[in-house]
């Protein structure tokens, strides 16, 4: 068995930029360290910086997902009062950007789309005003949308985010969105701004979740399900069974390939990950103008 550093740990987000490119993935988890701190040198404070950029739907997905899982602490479940909310939620992070609060502090909300000018602040708070506005309509039309409505406050399952457990030695991440127990079964919920037939990250997400709450809850049978209330209704919920040794081989492999290019005990080489870098994806990431 492979020996992995204490220091190194896994999850599928760092998966899926591994995969989606090393080098992005050096930038985003190694040449961004320490970007924060006052007397960080420039370069490192704009790595930083990109490294937060969101683009707009992940944006208002992740607004969807706190106001839908504020209102199961809170027992406030009302659709119409949740979709206020929201839009409340949007309307301040878009006076956020136009007021440039990302300058001081980068983890203020700023959005790919305005930062490399592929649209206007007008243009993109029209789009994401219509996307919010959809992904609650289409939240209402679903049967899943009753289901969270029912659950029992008591039936929740609370603990610390981001959770981890050990995979061969491997400390792997865990965050789902939402967690409760019913009638002896363990129910996980994730949500996805993305189209589930191109985006494979989802299931390995659920899997992983899964492994997680096979550690905790000892006995009990677990069930993922996948929302993705961006697409139209009748909407797409999917419930699967996850593949365990499957998984543990992707955490292994997965994990093994990105050691492969870093020594934790000395600098971490930028050009260990460049000579792997993926240019086909280069239009679609957030770290792009540090390759031209």
């Amino acid at each position: 068995m492979h020996t992995f550093n204490q220091n190194f740990s896994w999850s599928s987000l760092r998966h899926s930029i591994f995969t989606h490119c090393p080098l992005a993935y050096y930038y985003h988890y190694y040449a961004s360290w320490g970007g924060w701190e006052s007397d960080a040198d420039s370069e490192t404070k704009q790595i930083y910086l990109l490294k937060n950029l969101r683009s707009m739907p992940s944006w208002v997905i992740e607004i969807f997902k706190t106001i839908l899982l504020e209102s199961k602490e809170k027992r406030k479940s009302d659709i119409n009062i949740l979709k206020r909310r929201a839009f409340a939620t949007l309307h301040r992070g878009i006076c956020d950007i136009r007021n440039k609060e990302y300058i001081n502090n980068p983890k203020n909300i700023n959005l790919i789309e305005l930062y490399y000018k592929q649209a206007t602040i007008q243009q993109i708070t029209t789009q994401a005003e219509a996307l919010l506005d959809r992904i609650f309509a289409n939240f209402a039309e679903s049967k899943i949308s009753k289901t969270i409505e029912q659950i029992p406050y008591l039936k929740i399952k609370r603990f610390e985010r981001p959770a981890s457990f050990y995979s061969d030695g491997i400390q792997t991440w865990s965050t789902p969105d939402l967690v409760w127990e019913e009638r002896g079964i363990i129910y996980i919920l994730n949500i996805f701004i993305s189209d589930p037939k191109t985006y494979s990250n989802w299931a390995i997400k659920n899997g992983i979740d899964a492994i997680f709450a096979e550690t905790k809850w000892k006995g009990r049978k677990i069930e993922t399900i996948s929302l993705f209330p961006n697409l139209p209704p009748p909407l797409p919920f999917i419930s699967i069974t996850q593949n365990k040794n499957e998984l543990k081989s992707i955490i292994r492999q997965s994990a093994n390939n990105m050691l492969k290019l870093t020594n934790l005990d000395t600098d971490i080489q930028k050009e260990n990950f460049a000579n792997f870098a993926n240019h086909n994806n280069c239009e679609t990431c957030k770290f792009r103008e540090l390759c031209h």
